[in-house]
Order: C-alpha cells, then sequence, then structure tokens
C-alpha cells in the first residue's frame, strides 16, 4: 500500500468515527428538541413561570420544528458521510460506485435541505401564527457547496472508472 493510501485509510477511519459521534449527539440532540416540542404543546404555560422568557409557546413550536428538520436532514448526511469513510477504509480505495452514489445522495440531500428548510420554517411560523413575519432565505453557500460535492462525486465516478480500466489490464 502506498504512504498516501495509507494516510488516507488512517483519516478516513479517524473520519469515520468522528461522523458516528456526531450522529450519536444529532440523535440526542433530536430526541430532546422533540421533548421539548411535544411537552410545550401539551403545556403552553410550561415556562411562562420565568421571568422574561423571550418566546412564546407557538414559537418555541416553530423553532423546534425548524430544529427537527434540521437534525433529520444533517442526520442522514452524516449517515452518508460516514458510509463513504467506512468504505474507504476498509476496502483502501475511495474509487468504489458505492461512494459515488454516497457522494451524490450528499448533494441531493444538501439542495433539497438548502431549500426545504427555509420553506419548512415559513410554513411553520405561518400556520402557527407566532407573531412576526418569516423572510424565507436560502443558503446561496450551502447550495454551492452541494454544486461542489457533485462536482466531487462526479471525479470519484471517473475514478471509479480509471480502476475499473486499471484492473481489467492486469
Amino acid at each position: 500500500m502506498s504512504e498516501t493510501l495509507d494516510k488516507l485509510t488512517k483519516i478516513s477511519r479517524i473520519v469515520a468515527v468522528v461522523t458516528k459521534v456526531f450522529m450519536v449527539i444529532c440523535v440526542i440532540a433530536l430526541i430532546a428538541v422533540i421533548v421539548m416540542v411535544i411537552q410545550v404543546a401539551i403545556n403552553p404555560d410550561l415556562f411562562s413561570n420565568i421571568a422574561d422568557f423571550p418566546f412564546t409557546s407557538d414559537q418555541l413550536i416553530a423553532m423546534g420544528i425548524t430544529s427537527i428538520s434540521g437534525f433529520c436532514f444533517g442526520l442522514i448526511v452524516l449517515y452518508y458521510a460516514n458510509r463513504f469513510f467506512t468504505n474507504v477504509y476498509k476496502n483502501n480505495t475511495p474509487f468504489l460506485e458505492e461512494n459515488v452514489l454516497c457522494l451524490n445522495r450528499i448533494a441531493i440531500l444538501m439542495v433539497i435541505g438548502a431549500i426545504a428548510l427555509p420553506i419548512i420554517s415559513g410554513a411553520a411560523v405561518y400556520v402557527l401564527d407566532v407573531g412576526y413575519d418569516m423572510v424565507v432565505n436560502f443558503d446561496l453557500f450551502v447550495l454551492f457547496a452541494a454544486l461542489f460535492v457533485y462536482f466531487l462525486a462526479l471525479i470519484f465516478k471517473h475514478g471509479v472508472e480509471l480502476q475499473k480500466e486499471s484492473d481489467s489490464t492486469l
């Protein structure tokens, strides 16, 4: 194994562990937010005894729905990132069809998230009538990052094709 591939494998193993840790943190946060939303929905006066508490129960529910949506998208992206890095260190190569699929799915999820999350947030604010206007902003940086990930997927697809050609000539 080359020195570069050895480094790639070691770093991929570390990043795979880190993504798993982030997934666990994301699940814990998701559960906490779901519990908070349920508690506030059941008991709208839950935080009313706190002096100067800046949010109404409807505002908390709207923020919770937005957070739940974000955590769900984030968790799915982390899952595919974890699969990608796990494949690299288990197979000693990044050039696998499954890795191309992981990168494509991450790019698609980033685009969907960049468009859907502001819409979900705006819809929650509108439906719950939280008392302020919501401006739906799309994150162009995330869309650009998704384009970059898609570009990487194309590079990896080309790498898979070159790997197949190289393997067939041996």
